[in-house]
């Protein structure tokens, strides 16, 4: 999984001391990225605010126009995140594909 450099992500200087979180959310989500690549798409960290506690992904692929992409998002892979990793709030789209 890729990391994006968008300058609009916020909170993106180094915070060595949400070094944790990061490496847990990665983690999670490359297990849930062998689910969605089955279907033809793909999921990367894209970023973390630890003041609001969101999860900034992309959606690639398939993911890209399909009509499961809010239930991919908020239903999997938020609910999952949100249940692993103790701080996550929210998951938000970047390529913007997904409703809030």
């Amino acid at each position: 999984m890729s990391e994006n450099k968008n300058p609009n992500i916020i909170n993106q200087e180094i915070d060595h001391s949400q070094d944790e979180i990061i490496a847990q959310i990665k983690e999670v989500l490359a297990k849930l990225a062998t689910f969605i690549q089955r279907d033809g798409g793909d999921i990367s960290f894209q970023g973390w605010d630890p003041s609001t506690g969101t999860v900034y992904v992309a959606l690639t692929g398939a993911c890209q126009g399909c009509m499961y992409i809010d239930t991919t998002l908020y239903d999997g892979v938020e609910a999952i995140l949100q249940e692993e990793i103790p701080g996550v709030n929210a998951v938000r789209e970047i390529g913007g594909q997904a409703s809030l």
